[in-house]
């Protein structure tokens, strides 16, 4: 879009003052118009986290409850190996539930962190530096022009500033507003270069999270197998001499136990949504 000069031009003349607010105004306008709009970040984290957290979050859920089950029923037994095992079982827990906070503690820190970083403190840098080198170049550009004038047209020239201080005129009008420039680099250019890298702190949150809540399925599935073949020793034997008790077939209760393993960790291998702890639970792979 050009610039309508020539009106500009006549409205100076009648009215200096409301000209340079409309003209100030009309500026904006074309940077606003020519600003790209998009997808707030805000809605992008909630979004992103839905689609991070929601699917692996069910699957901490039940592997912490049959963890903290296990836990609570090994909890007296006195070896050693094993309380170490229950103390780590313990930090795992406490690991997961921590981690229902770490996607939106992640994006609140880079939130923070950006807004006095090092690309805002650059930008304001730049727009201070950018205003003296427009006031120059409008310096320069009114001083040749009005050389230039002098040559051709010398008579007029001196008539002319004398009737009305047209010089003076001219040079207190050559000037471009600092809030202008500074509104124009950090609302535009700074906004373009803050969803770049909202979209880069976005990739960044969701690999940390995704990668931590993996590490932490995997674990408590390693402390849940382990945890459940310690329940299983302790109660052979603890059971008594002979096998069954009266009226009870050892095959069917040892079935019975065997039967409800089998179901926990189906279940458990439904939803988890890690390829590597897939493969874990893959028919294959249990011990």
């Amino acid at each position: 879009m050009s610039f309508p000069v020539s009106d500009i031009s006549q409205a100076y003349r009648s009215a200096p003052e409301r000209t340079e607010d409309v003209w100030q105004k009309i500026q904006w306008c074309l940077v606003r118009n020519n600003h790209s709009q998009t997808c707030p970040q805000e809605q992008a984290f909630r979004l992103q986290q839905g689609l991070v957290t929601s699917s692996a979050e069910q699957m901490l859920q039940r592997l912490c409850g049959r963890v903290q089950e296990e836990v609570r029923a090994l909890r007296l037994c006195p070896l050693e190996p094993v309380q170490d095992e229950l103390l780590y079982a313990r930090d795992l827990i406490k690991d997961a539930k921590n981690s229902r906070a770490l996607f939106p503690s992640l994006c609140e820190l880079g939130h923070v962190l950006a807004n006095d970083g090092p690309v805002r403190q650059r930008l304001e840098s730049v727009a201070s530096e950018v205003s003296k080198a427009v006031d120059k170049e409008l310096q320069v550009i009114l001083e040749s022009m009005v050389s230039l004038t002098q040559e051709l047209c010398p008579v007029a020239m001196r008539v002319a500033e004398g009737h009305n201080k047209m010089l003076s005129n001219v040079a207190e009008r050559v000037t471009v507003p600092r809030n202008f420039i500074r509104g124009a680099l950090l609302e535009q250019a700074g906004q373009d270069i803050q969803n770049k890298l909202d979209e880069v702190k976005l990739s960044v949150v969701t690999y940390l999270t995704n990668s931590i809540v993996d590490e932490i399925l995997q674990e408590l599935y390693h402390s849940h197998k382990s945890l459940a073949r310690h329940l299983t020793q302790l109660r052979t034997l603890s059971d008594p001499p002979g096998g069954a008790g009266p009226g009870q077939d050892p095959s069917s209760r040892g079935r019975g136990r065997s039967h409800d393993h089998e179901e926990t960790d189906d279940e458990l291998g439904t939803n988890i949504v890690s390829p590597s702890l897939q493969s874990l639970l893959s028919p294959e792979s249990s011990p």
